[in-house]
């Protein structure tokens, strides 16, 4: 997974107290953990053919030689298959860190993530602007090209991974949130408000629909040894479901 993962046992809502070593690739309980995630997160037996959802552009910050060092902080849409722990991102990232042509750049730029081989390839859409506009981020199986579309903007921009035909999934997982590989927000890495009021999940008749089932909410370590501001503190603007108005980035104290 991309930058490995630390995993976590979770419970619905709360992460648990123990942290597993860094470097491992795990699935933890119902849905995947990773202490340096604030997202919520879907695991089931759907296969899925596509996800999609939509935030406005806040600040997105990284210092310069937290970039230069391979930091990043993004807000990502995220779908994987279980089975084969293989999946694809996309998303706005603050730091290239392994960004094809753009390795540790000091900068903020639209990206994906093909993790559908052996080795992860994130790549470079364009740069991108803290301008508050809201915009969407997805992809979804073409059956007709036997392709995933990569789609910003509402817009499926070019064909992206073959992957799998998703009719042969198992256990899909899916999730969207705020993304750090040093773990805490501080004056180096912090975000604005991500509120992510859009967010669906395409099945296998190409229909579009919210998440249908109680989705786990991964924090960082809110409650833990980090407090606000340093955790990354996601939260409902309103009681799911429908499970949207998700907040995260600047948690409420």
């Amino acid at each position: 997974m991309r930058n490995g993962v630390l995993a976590a046992t979770l419970s619905l809502a709360i992460c648990a107290t123990s942290m597993i070593a860094a470097g491992q690739q795990a699935l933890a309980g119902s849905c995947f953990g990773d202490w340096s995630y604030s997202v919520f997160c879907l695991a089931s037996s759907i296969k899925w053919s596509g996800a999609i959802a939509k935030w406005p552009s806040v600040p997105l910050n990284i210092s310069l030689s937290h970039a230069q060092q391979g930091y990043f902080i993004d807000e990502e849409v995220f779908l994987g298959e279980v089975d084969t722990q293989t999946y694809l991102i996309i998303g706005d990232q603050a730091g290239g860190h392994t960004t094809v042509g753009h390795q540790n750049e000091w900068a903020r730029m639209w990206f994906w993530v093909d993790g559908t081989g052996p080795n992860d390839i994130v790549n470079f859409y364009d740069y991108s602007p803290a301008d508050f506009a809201t915009r969407s981020y997805g992809f979804q199986w073409n059956g007709s090209t036997g392709r995933w579309d990569i789609c910003f903007f509402q817009v499926c921009q070019f064909s992206g991974p073959s992957w799998k035909n998703p009719a042969f999934f198992g256990q899909t997982w899916a999730a969207n949130g705020l993304h750090v590989n040093q773990l805490f927000l501080d004056a180096n890495t912090n975000s604005g408000n991500f509120i992510v009021t859009f967010n669906q999940l395409r099945d296998l008749n190409s229909v579009w629909q919210s998440y249908p089932s109680a989705a786990t909410q991964v924090d960082s370590q809110c409650g833990g040894s980090l407090f606000p501001p340093n955790c990354l503190g996601g939260t409902w603007g309103q009681q799911p479901p429908p499970y949207t108005n998700w907040n995260n980035g600047k948690p409420a104290p």
